[in-house]
């Protein structure tokens, strides 16, 4: 059982509070939306509980078969979408698959990856530098690395922004593929299309202070 537990984690910056005293617990299958307006601490908490920044008050555990994972080595263990996340414009996909898979394995899925690359319709393109796709392709390579990757703890910001109708169908269909034995994170202002999924909704509003 893999598990992550967040504890009253609050977070401040210079004078002003974003959020307080959050508390839950995930684990293996759950799909957990954290909404909430812009500007109101989406994208921090999502990276918190990923460990990329720490939190002012409280803490995060991760937890492989019920062991601690450390903070040096739960980079290994964690994926992630955003949309401030850059790809490498002058290499191929073909090269920037190669390369993602040398440092994070991929995962042993009913679908391959090449399968999945043509269902993302990013299949023309495998031998093009990145820097001539659109940004609704970039996106869907964002998706395809974060999803793809075998580790049990994904995070994804904001999903499906610049994708097209097709683009959020194709999506919602590749999450609902490939969420078992993973915590899956979704930061979403579409509550309704990004979120149909989810088992938990963690709204921000609910830890604001006057």
């Amino acid at each position: 059982m893999n598990t992550i537990k967040v504890a009253g984690i609050s977070k401040r910056f210079s004078k002003q509070l974003i959020f307080s005293n959050i508390s839950f617990e995930a684990n293996d299958g759950d799909l957990i939306a954290i909404t909430g307006y812009n500007g109101s601490g989406k994208s921090t908490l999502l990276q918190i509980i990923a460990g990329y920044i720490s939190p002012t008050n409280g803490s995060v555990e991760h937890l492989l078969n019920n062991q601690k994972i450390s903070a040096d080595t739960l980079y290994q263990y964690v994926s992630m979408a955003t949309p401030y996340i850059e790809l490498m414009e002058e290499c191929t996909l073909t090269e920037i698959i190669s390369f993602y898979s040398k440092f994070k394995k991929l995962t042993d899925s009913p679908q391959t990856i090449t399968r999945i690359l043509e269902t993302s319709q990013l299949g023309f393109a495998f031998n093009k530098p990145v820097k001539y796709y659109s940004s609704g392709m970039k996106q869907r390579v964002k998706l395809i690395l974060a999803m793809m990757s075998d580790v049990p703890f994904v995070f994804l910001d904001e999903p499906l922004s610049n994708l097209d109708k097709n683009g959020e169908e194709w999506f919602l269909n590749l999450l609902r593929q490939n969420k078992s034995n993973k915590i899956i994170f979704i930061s979403s202002n579409r509550v309704k299309e990004e979120t149909m999924f989810c088992n938990k909704i963690i709204d921000l509003e609910d830890f604001k202070t006057n």
